[in-house]
């Protein structure tokens, strides 16, 4: 029976899209499903075969994927703490960190797995909580995470605010970010500090620090996705 299975034009065809789904868009195009999947078929199911017809097709590099995918509260937590150059935490707050984010490791409950689509991770409250997981980065109330160890901080924090937000996009954002991201990193103002239920959101903002920028960077919607 599971030779029959794996050998069924639905199977391939199915598994063709999740993995589309996995690396391209929340709406992988079709005609790049169906040459995945008959990748699959022709090579007697073998994945990275698979997956190497998804990651060289044009699709895959189109402008139209770029940034396309929401990360999900394990790949944001785990991208971030790259970005600064994080020590490996070796206590359970990481973990605790993805769980406070929607994603507790290893209890979803559904034997499919935690969801491939953004929809599944964004909305206001999961925005802000992002954001404000960002600004707490920042300050160094992560294990493992010190921007005074940061490589790329050494000369950013001598220079003016505006220099500072343009080394902060080029170091993290990959250089390339909207008119209205810069602006929250030029004035430091969280987006939906209104929105926020803690008294230090709501408090009165002082001029960005370094730290501020580089927290603020972290919850823009740019880092949001991969």
């Amino acid at each position: 029976v599971l030779d029959i299975v794996s050998r069924s034009p639905a199977t391939a065809r199915f598994l063709a899209t999740l993995l589309a789904l996995r690396f391209v868009s929340d709406s992988p195009p079709p005609a790049l499903v169906e040459r995945a999947a008959a990748t699959f078929t022709r090579s007697d199911g073998d994945i990275r075969e698979t997956v190497r017809t998804i990651l060289t097709s044009p699709e895959f590099f189109s402008h139209a994927a770029y940034r396309t995918k929401v990360k999900s509260p394990f790949e944001l937590v785990v991208s971030a703490l790259r970005a600064v150059g994080a020590a490996p935490d070796t206590t359970r707050r990481t973990a605790q960190i993805i769980a406070k984010l929607g994603q507790p490791l290893y209890l979803h409950r559904d034997p499919n797995g935690y969801p491939e689509t953004g929809d599944a991770w964004i909305n206001t409250g999961s925005i802000l909580t992002r954001i404000n997981f960002g600004l707490a980065l920042a300050a160094g109330r992560v294990p493992g995470v010190s921007l005074a160890a940061w490589e790329r901080q050494q000369g950013l924090d001598t220079l003016p605010r505006d220099a500072q937000a343009n080394g902060v996009i080029r170091a993290i954002l990959g250089g390339e970010v909207s008119p209205n991201t810069r602006r929250v990193l030029e004035s430091g103002v969280n987006p939906l500090r209104s929105a926020a239920p803690d008294s230090a959101s709501r408090a009165p903002m002082t001029p960005p620090g370094l730290e501020r920028i580089v927290g603020l960077a972290l919850g823009a919607p740019e880092f949001q996705r991969r």
